[in-house]
């Protein structure tokens, strides 16, 4: 009984790419003489729950902003995607060499927003005003 698994488990891993042929041979050969009442099955996996590991991503973007309500904007990329901009009080606006005011963004400018990334939400930590391709 033996030999014939063993010839069939070489069978098998003969179709398997070469680079899984050595550990799926040591598999089958730690699995010969095993009885199938002596393999336990792993748990199941414990979803990830934790802040850390759902951490959101420093990311930016640039488009034109196409809605402002409040600390709220809407800004669409080049790429057709709408993002919204979650403006708090510690966002900056301008660069050094030209600072600006929140209120010095109209709708229609290109914004090129930094800040933390979750899902299509961006709280900003910096604005910067690109210009209006409508002058």
């Amino acid at each position: 009984m033996v030999n014939s698994r063993r010839s069939a488990m070489t069978w098998k891993i003969a179709r398997v790419a070469p680079g899984t042929r050595i550990a799926l041979a040591a598999f089958a050969s730690a699995l010969v003489g095993c009885s199938a009442t002596s393999i336990t099955p792993a748990p199941a996996p414990t979803p990830v729950t934790s802040s850390s590991a759902l951490a959101a991503k420093h990311s930016h973007l640039s488009g034109p902003i196409m809605t402002e309500n409040g600390s709220t904007w809407t800004v669409k990329t080049a790429t057709d995607h709408t993002y919204t901009v979650i403006i708090t009080d510690t966002t900056a606006f301008g660069d050094t060499k030209n600072p600006a005011t929140k209120g010095q963004f109209r709708v229609g400018d290109i914004a090129h927003v930094t800040g933390t990334m979750s899902g299509s939400t961006i709280t900003a930590s910096r604005i910067s005003n690109v210009g209006n391709p409508l002058g």
